[in-house]
């Protein structure tokens, strides 16, 4: 399953990633890279084994798509999948000496004999969804605006000032830097379009497809399942149990948890959609509830400790929306209504000595940072999916391990 929300928002990279002198490719990369003020080369960025992945001929449903395109996608791909890994989706994280994922390595699960296959599939299916997007964009009849056109020509002209200028480089050359050679102004603006084009399909999508999931507020008393003794499990139930006790209303819990966290009582507050699927399962059990009513309150315990509860009643969730679409271009991948495919073969890419790298998983980050109750549960689902589905799914759910991972257009060409 496509990750779409997470697409959404590669898919306006290229806008964001130039946007004003200080924002770095680094920001939204989130690799091992440098960022390109810093780069001489195209190898700096990314690594030496990634150029062994692009300038493939690639089509989707036979006709062509340019190779400046889909190396777009390749290596937007890589920045993501780079990030996924040195943020503890694999568990042990091999990197090469340059400091970016060892592409040779072997994958962690048998769906793919390394992560340079699976590294092939997560960018086909990238490619795949954006095709798809474009075209159920144009059947329903979308256009830019003007609004969009503006900003495109505003953030082009900003790469060409300020970025490129600094690098005394022209326009194309500063492209070709960052998104490798055959990248010019032309193509870009064509890749940024189709980008800002499918965004636009998605939100109409999700605009006219709502998804009501119960919307409840929260406060965690933190005493986590496995860890807290059970003095500490007493205390938090005590100081739950006198909150509610506190609270004339929903309403009064954001300012009751505001002061109780100050007091280093309260883990965190605050209000949350819970789709199906992605919280802690007494936590869901509870917003589900066929019998809630708006206004009810409760102390409940699930897995981080005691949360103070409050029923706020439904919200759209565009998220949900999203992976709703998500199935619907899954399905048609799947079914063969659409194909994405290259002729060539992928050569062996060049390995560098590698260096072992064991990274703290981003559950146990989550848990130092107390975003308790969406991330880690999610992550947790995230990786053990990993073992059940070979495309590789996402949206922070229990299929969501891989953040941004790519659906299941199947790679005909592996090394």
């Amino acid at each position: 399953m496509k990750k779409i929300c997470a697409l959404i928002l590669s898919a306006v990279l290229a806008l964001t990633m130039f946007a004003g002198c200080g924002q770095k490719i680094s920001e939204t990369k989130k690799s091992g890279a440098i960022d390109p003020a810093n780069a001489s080369s195209f190898k700096e960025l990314y690594g030496s084994q990634l150029p062994a992945y692009l300038d493939h001929q690639y089509y989707f449903d036979g006709q062509e798509i340019p190779k400046a395109e889909s190396n777009y996608h390749f290596l937007i791909s890589f920045s993501e999948l780079d990030s996924n890994v040195k943020m503890g989706y694999f568990g042990t994280c091999p990197l090469t000496e340059q400091g970016f994922l060892d592409l040779d390595a072997a994958f962690p699960t048998e769906d793919f004999a390394t992560f340079g296959d699976y590294f092939i599939e997560y960018a086909e299916s990238s490619i795949a969804t954006t095709y798809i997007l474009d075209l159920r964009a144009k059947e329903a009849g979308l256009t830019l605006t003007d609004e969009d056109r503006a900003a495109i020509d505003e953030t082009i002209e900003s790469v060409r000032n300020n970025q490129a200028a600094a690098k005394n480089m022209s326009l194309d050359e500063y492209l070709q830097l960052v998104y490798g050679p055959g990248m010019d102004e032309a193509t870009f603006r064509m890749i940024v379009e189709k980008d800002r084009l499918y965004y636009a399909c998605a939100m109409d999508y999700i605009e006219k497809n709502p998804v009501n999931v119960p919307n409840i507020r929260y406060a965690l008393f933190y005493a986590m399942e496995g860890e807290a003794t059970e003095a500490e499990k007493e205390a938090a139930l005590m100081s739950a149990n006198d909150m509610k006790a506190s609270c004339g209303s929903v309403d009064d819990i954001p300012a009751l948890a505001a002061a109780a966290q100050a007091a280093g009582i309260v883990k965190e507050s605050n209000d949350i959609a819970v789709p199906k699927g992605k919280m802690v399962p007494d936590f869901e059990a509870w917003a589900w509830d066929e019998s809630r009513q708006v206004g009810d309150i409760d102390v409940i315990y699930a897995t981080y400790g005691y949360f103070v509860v409050g029923y706020l009643g439904t919200v759209n969730d565009s998220e949900s929306a999203l992976q709703s679409l998500s199935e619907i271009i899954d399905e048609e991948i799947q079914s063969g209504k659409h194909e994405v495919h290259t002729n060539e073969k992928f050569k062996k890419a060049s390995s560098a000595d590698v260096l072992v790298i064991v990274f703290f998983s981003l559950a146990a980050a989550c848990i130092v940072a107390v975003i308790v109750i969406l991330i880690i549960h999610s992550l947790k689902n995230g990786k053990n999916d990993q073992k059940n589905s070979k495309s590789g799914t996402g949206n922070g759910n229990k299929n969501g391990g891989k953040s941004g991972n790519r659906s299941g257009s199947k790679s005909k060409n592996r090394k």
